[in-house]
């Protein structure tokens, strides 16, 4: 599966930008983020499989 969001490192220095926050707390926030781009990705895709099957068995049946 392609990676469709960012990398856990990309958005731990997008975060550091914001003085104050601790480490683990950038790196808990990074996984929470990657965990979620990753449950949106297996939803879209397994939404996008579903229209592409309706599909394909409307037009197969012409």
């Amino acid at each position: 599966m392609n990676d469709l969001g960012l990398r856990k490192e990309e958005i731990i220095e997008m975060l550091k930008e914001h003085e104050g926050v601790s480490s683990s707390l950038l790196e808990k926030i990074a996984d929470v983020i990657v965990a979620n781009n990753k449950k949106i990705e297996r939803n879209v895709t397994s939404f996008v499989s579903k229209e592409l099957n309706k599909k394909i068995s409307r037009t197969s049946y012409r």
